[in-house]
């Protein structure tokens, strides 16, 4: 399997089974609280998607950089996500347009189900860890390839 499969695989593995869930939220939202309880959680499902696919996509843009700065920008996308959230959690605390327990629920409910789909789906991707040759030495190895101790 190549990269790109293996990244198509990651984000599939994820998102099938988040909008799976999210479509049950939103059934189970709109038969407790009506329409208000469908908007919620479909805004609920959009923020968990959105967010979770913008980590995979910065760190599918990162994978092949120097690792401090993956790490920059995972942490700099998780810093961003954070930020959005608290904003999106303020400017709608005392909302009428949508039923904010729904968007509790379902937000924290498909958070859950995106992790454990996300760790499945990594599982099974066969991501290279260890450098090839022509990309040079793994981390922690000399010139020759060879384990540094």
């Amino acid at each position: 399997m190549n990269e790109t499969d293996a990244w198509r695989r990651l984000w599939w593995g994820s998102a099938i089974p988040t909008l799976l869930a999210g479509v049950v939220a939103v059934a189970v939202a709109g038969w407790l609280r009506g329409l208000d309880g469908v908007i919620g959680a479909v805004l609920g499902v959009s923020l968990v998607i959105g967010f979770f696919g913008l980590s995979l996509l910065v760190m599918k843009w990162t994978a092949h950089s120097d690792p401090m700065n993956a790490l920059g920008g995972a942490l700099l996308s998780y810093v961003v996500k954070i930020v959005a959230l608290a904003l999106i959690l303020v400017v709608f605390r005392d909302t009428t347009l949508f039923d904010v327990q729904a968007f509790g629920i379902t937000t924290l409910a498909c958070a859950v189900v995106w992790l454990i789909a996300e760790m499945r789906a990594f599982l099974s991707a066969q991501f290279a860890l260890v450098s090839s040759p022509e990309h040079g030495p793994a981390a922690g190895s000399d010139e020759d390839g060879q384990a540094r101790l």
